[in-house]
């Protein structure tokens, strides 16, 4: 939810004046769209993007309310049809963490519009998909590396986990957490303020960014991540302009996706036709790797490895 423009469960951004091109992915989350607004089963095919619990990298607990928080979303972050949209605080623990994180979360008893759930930027107002949560982890676990960098999230849902944990625990020199949809940047700001006590990162922001509205300097950041947002591969190349915004000269960018069908084998190919050298990893984390392996032996009838299990893409400019 956070670059240039549209909609699904992997990608949230859309370019301004880009025609959303329809194409089965497209049709697969307009039929989960539906089943959530229905309260309904939703076919496999379709539901099972987001059955998946998760691969339970943190412990979470739920908080009655987060100190010094409304529950209440304010006005224009509501988001349920009538105006009403309730948030849940949740306690999001990790080995790694000296402290649980406060994550403030739409409740998935709240009410959602068609157009909440149908727009490309607007999937991180569902729910935390299982590769923004692996994304965090795999911030946690290279931290050393990280530390001292300037990094930017993009497409950092509702949630701006990844971010806001990376912060927490690695002294960074700065952490920008960004989405591409207003809710999502919204509450994202409210997440960084309920943790800013906790963080070992002196400057964390957050903020609204449009892939390809280049409103960062070009060459802000030395480092990029993001989780699962190359699901629609008619963003593929807007997403890489705006890495290429972002990135310093010897920068790079993480991406965590699952392969979804061709799209992300679509993106490392045009990639690589882009100036950028990438390195694909399918095994890359230890504990990620045991819980994708216990999902598959467990016969876990919610997990699509095709679908959940993100790959670890590690993107560098070839000139």
């Amino acid at each position: 939810s956070s670059s240039a423009s549209s909609s699904s469960p992997a990608c949230r951004v859309r370019p301004s004046g880009t025609a959303v091109k329809s194409e089965r992915a497209m049709s697969r989350w307009a039929i989960l769209a539906k089943g959530l607004l229905q309260r309904s089963t939703v076919p496999s095919s379709a539901s099972s993007v987001r059955q998946f619990a998760g691969f339970s990298l943190f412990s979470v607990s739920a908080l009655e309310q987060a100190e010094g928080a409304q529950e209440e979303a304010p006005p224009e972050a509501c988001d349920g049809e009538d105006g009403s949209a309730v948030f849940e605080f949740a306690a999001y623990s990790h080995p790694l963490l000296s402290r649980p994180l406060t994550i403030r979360l739409r409740s998935q008893s709240s009410s959602l519009s068609l157009a909440e759930l149908t727009g490309f930027d607007n999937t991180g107002n569902v729910c935390l998909w299982p590769s923004e949560e692996a994304l965090a982890h795999y911030c946690l676990s290279i931290a050393d590396e990280l530390s001292g960098k300037r990094v930017c999230e993009l497409a950092a849902g509702m949630s701006g986990l990844a971010g806001i944990a990376l912060a927490s625990h690695a002294a960074c020199a700065s952490v920008t957490i960004t989405d591409g949809n207003e809710r999502c940047a919204q509450n994202i700001a409210r997440n960084v303020e309920l943790n800013r006590e906790v963080f070992r990162t002196a400057s964390v922001s957050s903020g609204h960014l449009l892939w390809g509205q280049h409103i960062h300097e070009r060459g802000s950041f030395d480092v990029v991540v993001a989780a699962d947002c190359l699901f629609l591969t008619q963003y593929h190349e807007a997403l890489l302009d705006e890495l290429d915004h972002l990135l310093a000269h010897s920068g790079v960018a993480i991406l965590l996706a699952p392969q979804r069908g061709l799209s992300l084998a679509k993106f490392v190919a045009l990639a690589s036709k882009s100036g950028f050298a990438v390195e694909q990893a399918y095994q890359y984390n230890e504990e990620l790797w045991r819980a994708h392996e216990h999902a598959v032996a467990s016969h876990d009838p919610t997990y699509d490895p095709n679908k959940h299990y993100p790959e670890c893409l590690r993107l560098t400019r070839t000139g």
